[in-house]
């Protein structure tokens, strides 16, 4: 189990691996259900993980693209024959951040 000790060097280049991986999915060079595939059980050993996914969600401000990474992979984990609940619930407790508006600032 990773705790207080653990390399935060190390640790947050790994979590912003997944932040990136997420904008290739949004920009459509990566299929999400493929690296759901490939990486998905990683991201879910990130979310049991208690010290993760407290320090995750206690500054979404920092996560949020990692954060919405884990939700795009909970709304596709509710579609498996055996879902893992445990997965969905975590990200479903993930605050999420409303991004500054890009268009128009006086609408915000």
């Amino acid at each position: 189990m990773i705790h207080s000790g653990f390399d935060f060097d190390t640790l947050f280049t790994y979590l912003g691996l997944f932040e990136r991986i997420k904008l290739l999915i949004d920009s459509g060079t990566l299929k999400l259900d493929e690296v759901d595939r490939l990486y998905g059980y990683r991201v879910q050993n990130i979310v049991k993980n208690d010290y993760l996914f407290n320090l995750v969600k206690e500054k979404p401000e920092t996560w949020q693209d990692f954060i919405q990474f884990c939700k795009q992979l909970a709304l596709l984990e509710e579609k498996k024959r055996t879902p893992n609940t445990e997965f969905i619930k975590r990200c479903q407790d993930f605050p999420l951040i409303t991004p500054p508006c890009e268009e128009d600032f006086r609408n915000c």
